[in-house]
């Protein structure tokens, strides 16, 4: 796929810098939230870290290896459903889609009460979520245990091709929350990430709900049925042809990511079990974490 040509770089990264001072300039209470992740910044310089992702896979390894590790979740995943094997450190955030529910719908609801779980539960981990979002978070206490921090992404990734890992700017905005994940993890100095559960296989979700078929085998924990109604109801917001073009964009995405890092010397690993991506070395969990 032709991304961007060399020609254009410049012109490209002149106009994100233009249009991000004109953002920010416009949203003052979003440029201060972000200014905070400064102290973030290097905390695990040099150390190793794992990112879960939700795919099937996730359920093949034995998670309890990682008992002793750094671990970022994303999205609805939460402690439950590791069986309280592992504690997470840190969880993010990115879909929108969390953050627009009518609490009028008993599904919608259902899903808050699962948000609460993640950041005021027991143990919860520090949550980052994007600062557009911060009106939701505040409306609805999720940040009663002042664990909420936010990255600011008002421009997608496929507009520009521009990967920055500094979280106190603007970063950009990928259709795959572990994207993200994997760039905060860069900003707070993890030399090495490991990803876990990326799969990668949401296309197949997406069709599986075109199709009126359960989501259940795709991703790592049990799909209850108001779950299952209520990814159904999400997926079908969207026409299938943005369906794929957001496909292509993680798929792109995951290429860059491993581009840049291997630029700023950071080794990214995929030790998923299954995984379609296939720019991003792979390893296996059992290598790097022996049992």
């Amino acid at each position: 796929m032709r991304t961007c040509s060399p020609a254009l770089r410049l012109p490209r990264k002149a106009a994100l810098m233009a249009r991000e001072a004109r953002y920010l300039a416009r949203h003052p209470a979003e440029r201060k939230l972000i200014r905070d992740n400064e102290r973030f910044r290097g905390v695990h310089a040099g150390e190793e870290c794992f990112i879960l992702g939700n795919g099937p896979s996730l359920t093949d390894d034995d998670l309890s290896v990682l008992a002793d590790d750094v671990v970022f979740t994303v999205n609805n995943l939460t402690i439950d459903d590791l069986d309280a094997v592992i504690y997470p450190r840190y969880h993010v955030l990115s879909d929108r889609r969390f953050f627009s529910l009518d609490l009028n719908s008993p599904l919608d609801a259902s899903m808050l009460e699962t948000l609460r779980k993640i950041f005021v539960g027991e143990q919860s981990p520090a949550c980052f979520v994007p600062s557009s979002e911060a009106g939701f978070v505040r409306e609805h206490r999720l940040d009663t245990n002042e664990n909420v921090s936010y990255f600011c992404n008002p421009f997608y990734f496929s507009d520009y091709y521009i990967i920055r890992a500094d979280a106190t700017r603007i970063i950009p905005r990928f259709c795959s929350v572990v994207q993200h994940a994997v760039l905060l993890a860069i900003h707070m100095g993890f030399r090495r990430i490991y990803l876990l559960g990326c799969d990668t296989t949401n296309i197949i979700a997406n069709i599986a709900a075109a199709l009126d078929d359960s989501a259940d085998e795709f991703y790592a924990y049990e799909v209850s049925p108001s779950l299952n109604a209520w990814l159904s109801t999400q997926f079908t917001k969207r026409t299938m042809e943005r369906c794929a073009e957001s496909y292509l964009e993680v798929l792109v995405g995951f290429r860059f990511l491993w581009q840049f890092c291997l630029k700023t010397g950071v080794e990214l690993v995929n030790c998923s079990s299954r995984s379609v991506i296939d720019s991003i070395p792979r390893r296996r969990l059992s290598d790097v974490r022996p049992s």
